[in-house]
């Protein structure tokens, strides 16, 4: 059964809808409760230009990526879900949307101990490790070894990959930065299974299901834990100090506001990126310059 945690629009808040799925396993595509799934994680997607978002499904136990169109719930009232992709066998892990590319699903390929992604024609490309060797190799994407990938999500920038490695027992990430993206292990030994924390390879891991990046931590769920561990890629916006001055009355005033700024002439606004996210500065009376 999908059910979701929706706040709609004069919704109440907190109220659980189950939008798709039913009390039994199955698999069959169709519209809301008609679906069938068998097992499987998710992950939405706003399609870049669109209105329309996307939830992806691991249906884990019918070997298939499933896709279900959140934006039929203001249209239709209902969503239909449909095979994305399907694997005839093996079995899939996390799934997560690169955010520098959401055209673009990575996904932990556990049995086959590789990092794949797919496209939204359902192209399905191999990133890094190989489906004829597992093993505890870091390296190059082209080099790098993994044993049964479970989990992986991505840093906020889009620029690391963090995977989990059920088999094993390991935190990996891979830098996709560099010129050639390389894989390296930041936690845990190849096939030690523990439960010690620790730093590094003094921590010890059994069962990683899955993994979540937010903020300056990697939060791991462990068999029957719940653990995080710390990163150093985490970096928070910089400031810059704007210094305006007004034409009317030749007074200077100072506004902070996060980099990169980019500064305009008196006839347009102020756009100042953070990230994603875009607002404007509207102060028509004064021009802008730096001191």
């Amino acid at each position: 059964m999908l059910a979701l945690l929706l706040q709609p629009m004069q919704a109440q808040p907190g109220r659980v809808v189950t939008v798709a799925g039913g009390r039994t396993t199955g698999d069959q595509d169709g519209v809301g409760t008609n679906a069938k799934f068998g097992a499987g994680g998710l992950v939405a997607l706003n399609e870049s230009g669109t209105t329309e978002e996307w939830l992806y499904v691991a249906d884990r136990l019918n070997y298939k990526i499933r896709k279900v169109g959140m934006h039929e719930l203001k249209s239709k009232g209902e969503v239909e879900v449909n095979t994305f992709y399907n694997f005839e066998q093996g079995d899939i892990g996390q799934l997560a949307l690169w955010p520098k590319d959401k055209r673009k699903l990575f996904f932990a390929y556990k049995s086959h101990h590789e990092i794949k992604y797919i496209d939204e024609n359902a192209n399905v490309q191999d990133y890094a490790g190989s489906t004829s060797q597992s093993g505890e190799l870091d390296g190059s994407i082209e080099e790098a070894l993994f044993f049964q990938p479970s989990a992986i999500s991505f840093n906020q920038r889009g620029s690391k990959l963090y995977v989990g490695e059920w088999g094993g027992k390991r935190i990996r990430v891979i830098d996709m930065e560099l010129q050639t993206p390389t894989v390296t292990t930041i936690a845990g030994q190849f096939q030690v299974e523990g439960d010690a924390d620790g730093v590094g390879t003094n921590a010890l891991f059994k069962s990683i299901e899955s993994v979540l990046f937010f903020g300056d931590k990697l939060y791991i769920a462990d068999d029957n834990k719940i653990r995080y561990m710390t990163v150093d890629d985490y970096k928070r916006p910089r400031r810059t100090s704007v210094w305006l001055l007004a034409e009317e009355d030749q007074k200077v005033k100072m506004v902070s506001v996060s980099k990169p700024a980019l500064i305009v002439p008196l006839e347009s606004p102020c756009p100042v990126m953070e990230g994603n996210y875009m607002f404007r500065i509207r102060l028509p009376s004064e021009r802008y310059v730096w001191v």
